[in-house]
């Protein structure tokens, strides 16, 4: 079977959600599998849609934003606002 990139981020996502709580750790692949969906980068916005929507609450967005730096994110200001990257991203 093959799954698209979405999909399979989407599945990780849903078991985390079912989960109840992801953890800091699963939150850091969902985040970075979503940017790397993305060629590595996207608005800060859509990437707090994306867990937004998929009903995940926990960690908060908050605890999120203060972990980026720690999993290798990088944010720019951009005139249409923050963007989240992953330097060196191929």
């Amino acid at each position: 079977l093959e799954h698209t990139a979405t999909e399979l981020i989407e599945q990780k996502a849903a078991v985390a959600s079912e989960a109840g709580k992801p953890e800091t750790g699963e939150a850091k692949d969902i985040i970075l599998d979503f940017l790397r969906m993305k060629k590595g980068t996207a608005p800060a916005s859509a990437i707090k849609e994306f867990w937004d929507g998929h009903g995940l609450q926990k960690p908060s967005w908050k605890t999120i934003q203060n972990s980026r730096r720690k999993w290798g994110i990088d944010s720019i200001k951009t005139a249409d606002g923050w963007e989240w990257f992953i330097p060196d991203h191929e």
